[in-house]
């Protein structure tokens, strides 16, 4: 895995206290940690930011601008994937 650039992981979620938003924050930080994968995770909460990627199954994850997941949680290797 290519460590010179870094990931953008988005999630989508409208509260960041809710079980399903907690259990995708900390599916994301741990496959960042396992792999030492350079990543930043952004949690998007806004109406007018959720509304402008057009998804109404939430939560939903992008890792680098690429919809990875709506409402379920990934795969690790379908994770892996979209890392740089």
């Amino acid at each position: 895995m290519n460590t010179d650039k870094k990931n953008k992981i988005e999630i989508l979620c409208p509260n960041k206290k809710c079980p399903k938003c907690k259990r995708f924050i900390a599916f994301f930080e741990k496959i960042i940690k396992e792999n030492k994968t350079d990543a930043e995770i952004i949690i998007i909460t806004g109406l007018k930011e959720l509304l402008q990627y057009k998804t109404w199954i939430l939560p939903t994850s992008y890792i680098n601008g690429k919809k990875v997941s709506r409402g379920y949680l990934p795969k690790n290797e379908e994770v892996l994937k979209f890392l740089i």
